[in-house]
């Protein structure tokens, strides 16, 4: 009766359960134990935060194991699979192994007991013990044979000068055991050392989603000349394979001039583009165009990220009047578009630009452009007066005014919706209410009643 059920839905039955449940189910038989423990080891860390130090949320939402744990088990022959079940591997900053004063959450306490015991047995069994921290990781190294995602969060050696060289002599190694079935790639690495991690000889065979963060450490630093040299040959290298790359810039970072020697991807169906926004003067944009241009015929998923580190910078009409915004899409179902810590005043030139895309997407995002009524009516019609949407399932956009009249709107031109998110200003009960009419009588108001799951954030201005 047990082994009538798929291994994958016992695996998904288990993520409910709790660790000390998870503890007791391990014994039960072989389907079950080799089911726990491949969701167990499922994703890998190699570095913990110092105490005290704030580290940015990994983005993953299970937890990974301690690593030395892996270690220790490949190392007794007891259970050899350990290291073949991780398919994640985090490297991030910070001691190899936690801290003695690092707090311990609920699912390690679980497992604490579990690994006392294969230490006990290591001690038996293994006479020989590796010497060093890097004998034990390079040990690890050859049995992770499974990997499909590797994230490296190492932003500066100086920051971990303990154990970053460990762990670039880690990667070092990995590189020929995970060429096979690595699919996703993240870097958050200065360009700086960016050659110590993509080597000039690695090729990643299966390589689908590539993202990285773009910034130096050095003032002095010549980013375009780092890029060219390391990054740029390893993109064109991968270029046939990738499916979706995200590119995140900091400041000083040209990605215009990245996306300009890139060479056309196959494959490419996800593009997402974060750089910062001087002016329409000082940041180049003609890569956008040509990269966008170059596969527009097979783009799904566009996010565009433009930030600003000065007050004075301004996005006017003349910003949408560019050549990239011109690029058709036909095959887009995914747009997101911010312009954050931008000042805008630009809402009614952005509606040509939406409007060519509202007849494919299913998810729309904009940020912080504020629509009227008029503007969103404007936007979902399309192009074309009287025309019809029918294909978008998410909305997520500021307006002006949140009214009866909106909610009939969005009945009317997107029967699909499902999922409404609404940044407003103003409640009325009519199209153009007053801002001095902020709240009015929403008790006495006809709502439209709509399958839909809204979250609606109320902005005072």
């Amino acid at each position: 009766m047990i082994t009538e059920l798929p291994y994958d839905i016992w695996r998904y039955i288990f993520s409910f359960l709790h660790p000390k449940t998870i503890r007791q189910l391990r014994v039960v038989n072989t389907l079950f134990y080799n089911a726990l423990l491949d969701d167990y080891h499922r994703i890998t860390e190699i570095g913990y935060p110092y105490p005290g130090i704030y580290y940015p949320p990994l983005r993953y939402v299970n937890s990974g194991i301690i690593l030395d744990l892996v270690f220790e088990l490949s190392a007794t022959h007891r259970d050899t699979e350990s290291a073949k079940r991780a398919r994640v591997l985090i490297i991030r900053r910070g001691p190899v192994y936690p801290t003695k004063d690092k707090s311990v959450g609920p699912r390690e306490s679980s497992w604490k007991s579990i690994k006392a015991k294969f230490s006990r047995m290591h001690r038996r069994v293994v006479r020989h013990k590796p010497e060093t921290i890097l004998d034990k990781l390079l040990d690890a190294v050859p049995g992770l044979t499974s990997l499909t995602t590797l994230d490296v969060c190492i932003p500066y050696s100086l920051d971990d000068h303990s154990f970053y060289w460990t762990k670039l002599d880690v990667i070092k190694a990995g590189w020929p055991i995970f060429a096979a079935n690595l699919t996703t790639l993240s870097l958050d690495v200065p360009l700086e050392e960016i050659h110590l991690v993509l080597l000039s000889d690695i090729k990643l065979f299966r390589l689908e989603i590539f993202s990285i963060f773009l910034y130096t450490f050095f003032p002095a630093s010549k980013p375009h000349g780092l890029i060219r040299n390391a990054l740029l040959p390893f993109l064109i290298d991968h270029g046939p394979t990738l499916r979706s790359l995200k590119l995140e810039a900091l400041e000083r970072v040209d990605v215009s001039s990245i996306l300009s020697d890139l060479q056309y991807m196959p494959c490419l169906n996800s593009l997402h583009i974060s750089h910062p926004f001087l002016s329409l003067e000082s940041t180049n944009l003609v890569g956008h165009h040509q990269f966008l241009e170059a596969h527009q015929s097979q783009l799904q998923h566009l996010t565009l990220d433009f930030t600003s580190q000065s007050d004075s910078v301004d996005i006017t009409d003349e910003f949408f009047d560019q050549e990239w915004c011109r690029v058709l899409l036909p095959e887009l179902q995914s747009l997101s578009f911010r312009l954050l810590c931008l000042p805008v005043s630009c809402s009614a030139a952005a509606i040509p630009y939406f409007q060519q895309h509202i007849l494919t997407v299913k998810s729309l995002r904009i940020y912080p452009l504020i629509f009227s009524y008029d503007q969103v009516a404007s936007i979902l019609t399309g192009p074309s007066p009287g025309g019809y949407f029918t294909g978008i399932t998410m909305l997520d956009i500021q307006v002006w005014c949140f009214s009866p009249a909106l909610l009939a709107l969005l009945a009317e031109k997107t029967p699909r919706l499902r999922t409404l998110k609404l940044m407003i200003s103003v409640i009325g009960p009519d199209k153009q209410s007053k801002p001095w009419n902020r709240v009015p009588e929403v008790s006495r108001l006809s709502f439209v009643s709509v399958p839909w799951k809204i979250i609606i954030c109320m902005t005072v201005l």
